[in-house]
């Protein structure tokens, strides 16, 4: 991911680079950066700890909807629940969604997956189709990948099925449907 020190020549003319928010850099981060023109795509990990949600409307008025990008900056750790735990040698405590590390409280990554981003940004008031492109066919054209991304004849087939909470029920790969993980049954 792309990091830059100053705002001048950010992005660089021409790039599709992406500019990561956040709302609590540490001391060393903490110069001016800017998402910069409309062709720049601006990564969001919407867990409102790297970016406060009262920002992300924000995000929203000043570049496309089709440039945002939901990531989950997620960790090894994700889906292991709360607790105390080791990055490595760094210990870790994952609690209510936001994994500190113990010495000093800091954040250590995101424990969140994509389908968590897209609930977590629909519950702050964006139109869920908006959601919903911001964690597939945005990434996918930032990568020029056009095989998948809409469902359309020729398209691979890659889709999530959830339910009206935005729970994962299924998933389809490839045109073969698996059950959400931690859900019985096996790939139809």
């Amino acid at each position: 991911m792309a990091r830059s020190t100053s705002s001048a020549g950010w992005p660089p003319p021409g790039s599709t680079s992406r500019w990561a928010t956040r709302t609590r850099p540490p001391p060393r981060e903490r110069k001016a950066t800017r998402p910069g023109n409309d062709d720049a795509y601006v990564e969001l990990v919407a867990d409102g700890l790297h970016a406060e949600r009262s920002v992300w409307p924000i995000i929203l008025r000043a570049k496309p909807a089709s440039r945002l990008i939901l990531v989950s900056d997620a960790i090894g750790l994700a889906g292991m629940g709360d607790g105390r735990m080791k990055i490595g040698e760094l210990e870790v405590e994952v609690r209510d969604g936001a994994c500190r590390l113990v010495s000093d409280g800091r954040l250590a990554g995101s424990v969140i997956a994509l389908d968590i981003a897209v609930r977590n940004l629909a519950d702050a008031g964006v139109p869920l189709p908006l959601a919903v492109r911001a964690a597939s066919r945005n990434p996918l054209e930032l990568l020029g990948v056009t095989d998948r991304g809409s469902i359309a004849p020729g398209q691979r087939a890659d889709l999530v099925e959830m339910d009206d909470g935005l729970q994962v029920l299924r998933v389809m790969k490839a045109g073969r449907w698996y059950p959400a993980a931690g859900s019985a049954g096996a790939a139809a």
